[in-house]
């Protein structure tokens, strides 16, 4: 599994603040998100002295074996 260190207010945290404003107020309609949470995950995503990992990628590759 892949993970990359991300940082707050840089490019690639961009994808991260998108995603809550994008559907922040969903999740928030649905029960699933408060907006004080929101407002505090906006403000983490834009402070530079914040890391976090990013979402795991995995892959695989293989081969289909013979059936019997």
């Amino acid at each position: 599994m892949t993970h990359r260190l991300v940082h707050g207010g840089s490019p690639e945290s961009a994808f991260y603040s998108l995603s809550v404003r994008e559907l922040g107020d969903r999740l928030i309609a649905a029960g699933l998100l408060a907006r004080q949470d929101a407002e505090l995950a906006s403000a983490y995503l834009a402070d530079p002295s914040v890391s976090w990992l990013s979402l795991g990628m995995l892959s695989a590759w293989g081969r289909r074996g013979a059936t019997a």
